[in-house]
């Protein structure tokens, strides 16, 4: 059995608003996005789980769903 409010390891995705996840063990919790990048979840994803009481998702170990990039405000450089 995982201890999920003490966790480090991989997971699955199984729903979405919020996002629910599922470990190894069958059991499912819900986790918030803690990335750095922009990421759209999809049910099917294996991601990287850490939990201290709370689960946050902070990466994407493999993706199912289609790559999907967003930006709010976006400022292009190009060094000379």
């Amino acid at each position: 059995m995982i201890d999920i409010a003490t966790y480090l390891g991989s997971a699955k995705v199984v729903g979405l608003e919020p996002v629910q996840v599922e470990f190894p063990t069958g059991e499912r919790a819900r986790a918030r996005l803690a990335m750095a990048v922009p990421y759209v979840p999809a049910v099917g994803d294996e991601v990287l789980i850490v939990a201290q009481e709370e689960a946050f998702v902070v990466g994407v170990l493999r993706a199912s769903g289609p790559t999907t990039i967003r930006f709010d405000d976006v400022r292009l450089a190009a060094r000379t």
